[in-house]
């Protein structure tokens, strides 16, 4: 159970570490929506031509983009944003102690 809470807390501060710059949040909700958008207008294109691409159908890699989404944006909500702030705290302690 407190696993459970350290991830809620963990999500609701970088949540509101994101909302602290609206602009540069409603700036990369926008560029995931182009990304999404971009990634759908493709498989739609190839598979205009095609009924399936290497034995795959469009369901199975609508599917694929969807996780593929997915990660990629847990990685950049959760993840990224903490191992930044990792780097800067292991640049400035080499710095302080050289």
């Amino acid at each position: 159970m407190k696993v459970f809470i350290l991830l809620v807390t963990h999500l609701r501060l970088a949540f509101l570490n994101e909302m602290q710059y609206r602009a540069n949040f409603f700036v990369q909700l926008i560029q995931s929506l182009f990304d999404l958008s971009t990634g759908l207008i493709g498989l739609a294109l190839v598979f205009t031509y095609t009924e399936t691409l290497a034995g795959w159908g469009p369901l199975e890699l609508l599917a694929l983009l969807g996780v593929y989404t997915m990660v990629g944006g847990a990685i950049g909500f959760a993840i990224q944003p903490s191992m930044q702030q990792f780097i800067g705290s292991v640049q400035e302690e080499l710095w302080i102690s050289s």
